[in-house]
């Protein structure tokens, strides 16, 4: 899939921009999940539901995003299951927590703020499309160093 906008809305309980899930019992069976989305913008809606993630991986899907842009939600990323891996490359962040400090281990160890600094998930400061529809979208088109980032894969093998 690629060029999506997704925009939460409000209402109760947690939302989350993209829930990609593959197997629920945590087996890995075959066929897994594993979508390849880019030039994505997932823009979370503030509120007293809570947390909620702008990209939530799980189940052993095998994700691959790339040129994402997320804002709005309690925090950008979580991992969760074994077997569950993400490769992705230009992550940029707008007025948005990485991921959720001192969260239950749920992932084996992994640690999505440590992985988000190691693939350079840029802050995008002045995007004001999540809070703001008419705004104009981020300047991506090859702008800026975090474009042109190698695929860091998650976890690392």
């Amino acid at each position: 899939m690629q060029f999506l906008v997704v925009r939460d809305r409000e209402g109760e309980g947690p939302s989350n921009g993209l829930e990609i899930d593959s197997d629920p019992t945590g087996a890995g069976l075959e066929p897994r999940t594993r979508p390849v989305i880019s030039n994505t913008t997932l823009c979370g809606q503030p509120g007293e539901r809570s947390p909620s993630f702008g990209l939530l991986v799980r189940h052993a899907a095998s994700a691959e995003v790339h040129n994402l842009v997320i804002g709005g939600f309690d925090h950008a990323l979580d991992l969760r299951d074994v077997d569950t891996t993400l490769v992705a490359s230009a992550i940029g962040l707008a007025n948005q927590s990485p991921a959720e400090p001192g969260e239950v281990d749920d992932d084996q160890g992994f640690d999505e703020q440590a992985w988000l600094a190691q693939s350079r998930a840029t802050e995008l400061t002045g995007f004001t499309g999540c809070t703001d529809p008419s705004a104009s979208p981020p300047e991506l088109g090859g702008q800026g160093p975090w474009l042109n980032e190698p695929w860091i894969t998650a976890p690392p093998a």
